[in-house]
């Protein structure tokens, strides 16, 4: 084929070497471009493995470590029950509730208090307690007013005092005139709590449950 004959844009008018370097040279390309693309699917999902590799080996790591402080758990969870059933202890049965006004009476009167009233208010029921408190007014000096906040607080049984409210007690000579007075009036209510017998049998049951286990 002459020289003159060849087109640039006639493929047929190309020299064969020249046809064949064509051909081979878009074969490499076609090729690569689809090893590229393959690649590249390739790495995502190496890249998703090796997150997903990851993401195994931080939970088994994590669970492992859960198994080998599990016999702690157990200890801890029995020590906790053991505290919670001697907290529970201390709460009032029904014949302790109805004695209670009384010994809290005997501490206002031991620290030398004026007892105004004492008396129930209405009972809130919770979950696992009934929450019972009481309405007291007395009246006494700064440190005796202290030592029966510190004495009642002390009782065997569990009573909190919830909140109170102090206040001067104006004394009057005989003239009518208002004199200094160390009295003082506290108004205040305390609480304690009765156990729920429902609650009560549950907690039997669970530590039967425990025993068993044993």
């Amino acid at each position: 084929m002459a020289g003159s004959d060849f087109n640039i844009n006639q493929i047929e008018t190309w020299p064969l070497i020249l046809r064949l370097a064509t051909g081979c040279f878009l074969v490499g390309a076609i090729c690569y471009v689809s090893w590229w693309a393959q690649g590249e699917e390739m790495q995502d999902k190496l890249d998703n493995e090796i997150r997903e590799e990851t993401r195994l080996r931080k939970e088994f790591e994590d669970k492992a470590a859960q198994a080998a402080n599990l016999e702690a758990y157990k200890e801890q969870i029995v020590e906790l029950e053991s505290l919670l059933d001697a907290q529970l202890r201390q709460l009032p049965n029904s014949n302790e509730v109805a004695n209670l006004l009384d010994d809290i009476s005997f501490i206002a009167q031991d620290n030398g208090l004026t007892l105004a009233s004492i008396k129930w208010e209405p009972e809130v029921q919770k979950e696992i307690y009934t929450e019972l408190p009481m309405n007291i007014h007395v009246t006494g000096t700064y440190e005796q007013l202290g030592s029966f906040a510190a004495d009642t607080a002390a009782l065997p049984r569990i009573v909190t005092i919830d909140k109170f409210d102090l206040s001067r007690v104006d004394l009057k000579d005989k003239g009518g005139k208002v004199v200094d007075s160390e009295l003082l009036d506290m108004k205040l209510i305390a609480k304690t709590f009765r156990y729920n017998e429902t609650q009560a049998k549950q907690n039997q049951q669970r530590k039967q449950r425990k025993e068993a286990k044993r």
